[in-house]
């Protein structure tokens, strides 16, 4: 290879600068179309010889250290998260003093952060850190996003419109300002009237909360044998227990055809599961699942399933229609996960469910519900409810569920009175509440003023294989009422069909 004379790379240098001379300066001069120019090429050149005479003066170690290369918002000149300094309005009178002699005493780097609003990306003051792409603003989890919230503020300011009026209800106390009133009152309040059917049923619970007749006389030695009762304890309880014969109902324990060892054995069976639930603190699905579900079944199957009555789990049920919730004024509550648990559901034959179907169907013009219930799950959506439950977790306030049960039942209340065209009086809804292992019966009754709901009765506790008698009995006897009263009511007044 030939050697490089001197002053070579002097004449090379010269010959490139008589080249750059001849060369437009912009892209706007430049008249040929085999090129396109990204810029001024003489700007290029120069900016090329500045590193390497920059690289010249620079230590040898360090030409060979590895130097990450500068992020887009670190590149000097870059304008991209720099304050609009023309936006930014002037301090005037103390406050201008007091910024002047604020950056005359700070330091160097100081001074560079006020001017730039960041570092420089050869600070050696500043604590490394990474700069992170903007990827706008992530919520959390259960939360609006800042801008949201703020949004939301703002706009709280404006004239409020329907999807804005929303205010929380916190106590039972809050229904009582809607148009259509929800009150509570407790069983036996001196001057409170009720109709002749919620006094009926609340006269059969009444007896069932006094265990009289819960228990097959058949098991009453299983039973003894089990509580451990002497013959003083068994003379005090022997009301407790009723023969078949005797029964006003159709029991299922009776007549299911398993027996009473079986029926027996899922009693206990069930009284555990409620007892490991306590012990272990079951929260409320693991109540709904271990607990009140196979109690549910167990109370139902047989006899009273083949007459259509059966239960349905609607934890996750909403009600379908803002309309059929009470409201104050023009501005709607917030109901927001304010739902029940089970239902007792009447399944109708093939005959009345397509009457069902041609009153959806005839219906469907005034409302979008698509539902012969106040909540449109599948699971419910063409079988009537008759009788709701709220569950909770033993020891957790009982005011929540109170609120969820009322805000249910008044839009229970309001889809029949769709449904009859407000020409029908009004049947008695019963309600159920399951804290823990205590279950306890409430009745809801539509009245002149609004929906009255009369609390509440024990029926039962799990925590006793004689309290699931008792539960299990209360269930049936509310069966019996839906079939025969609640049922009969509904296809005649609403489905306009004769009774059989």
């Amino acid at each position: 290879m030939p050697a490089i004379r001197a002053g070579s790379r002097h004449s090379f240098d010269s010959r490139i600068d008589d080249w750059l001379a001849s060369q437009p300066d912009s892209v706007a001069e430049y008249q040929g179309d085999t090129h396109v120019f990204q810029g001024s090429p003489r700007a290029k050149v120069d900016k090329k010889r500045k590193r390497e005479t920059r690289a010249k003066g620079a230590n040898i170690s360090s030409q060979r250290e590895h130097t990450k290369r500068p992020k887009l918002q670190e590149i000097p000149g870059n304008a991209m998260d720099r304050p609009n300094p023309s936006k930014q309005p002037a301090p005037r009178g103390r406050k201008a003093r007091d910024t002047a002699q604020h950056e005359a005493s700070a330091s160097p780097t100081a001074r560079r952060r006020q001017r730039t609003g960041r570092l420089p990306s050869n600070d050696l003051e500043a604590t490394p850190r990474p700069r992170l792409p903007s990827l706008g603003v992530i919520p959390v989890f259960g939360q609006e996003p800042a801008a949201s919230r703020s949004s939301t503020a703002s706009s709280s300011k404006a004239p409020s419109s329907p999807s804005r009026s929303r205010s929380p209800t916190k106590k039972m106390t809050d229904l009582q300002l809607a148009d259509i009133k929800v009150i509570m009152k407790a069983f036996g309040t001196p001057g409170i009237t009720m109709s002749q059917s919620a006094r009926e049923l609340r006269r059969k619970m009444q007896d069932i909360e006094e265990r009289c007749g819960i228990i097959p006389a058949e098991m009453e030695a299983r039973i003894v044998e089990h509580m451990k009762w002497d013959e003083a304890d068994l003379s005090r309880r022997r009301g407790w227990f009723r023969k078949e014969e005797e029964m006003d109902i159709k029991n299922n324990i009776l007549h299911d055809g398993l027996g009473y060892e079986a029926t027996w054995q899922q009693v206990k069976e069930l009284h555990a599961a409620a007892m490991d639930a306590q012990n272990r603190g079951f929260a409320e699905p693991g109540w709904n699942m271990e607990v009140h579900a196979p109690l549910w079944k167990l109370a139902l199957r047989g006899y009273w399933r083949s007459k259509g009555v059966w239960y349905s789990e609607v934890t996750t049920a909403k009600i379908s229609d803002a309309s059929l919730l009470p409201a104050i004024a023009a501005k709607t509550l917030t109901f927001q996960g304010k739902m029940v648990d089970f239902a007792m559901v009447i399944e109708p034959s093939e005959e009345l469910l397509d009457r069902i179907l041609e009153k959806l169907a005839s219906e469907a013009r005034i409302y979008s519900n698509g539902s012969i219930n106040h909540a449109a799950a599948d699971p419910i959506r063409f079988a009537p409810i008759a009788i709701s439950m709220e569950t909770k977790r033993a020891a957790v306030d009982e005011e929540n569920a109170n609120i969820q049960l009322a805000t249910w039942v008044s839009a229970h209340f309001a889809r029949l009175n769709q449904l009859t065209c407000g020409k029908a009086e009004m049947p008695i809804l019963p309600c159920i509440i399951a804290q823990g292992h205590d279950w306890k019966f409430m009745i809801a009754e539509r009245q002149r003023t609004g929906v009255c709901i009369f609390r509440q009765q024990s029926l039962g506790s799990t925590d006793s294989v004689v309290g699931i008698y008792q539960v299990l009995t209360a269930i049936q006897n509310m069966a019996r009422w839906a079939e025969k009263d609640y049922w009969s009511w509904f296809k005649s007044e609403v489905l306009d069909v004769e009774d059989e």
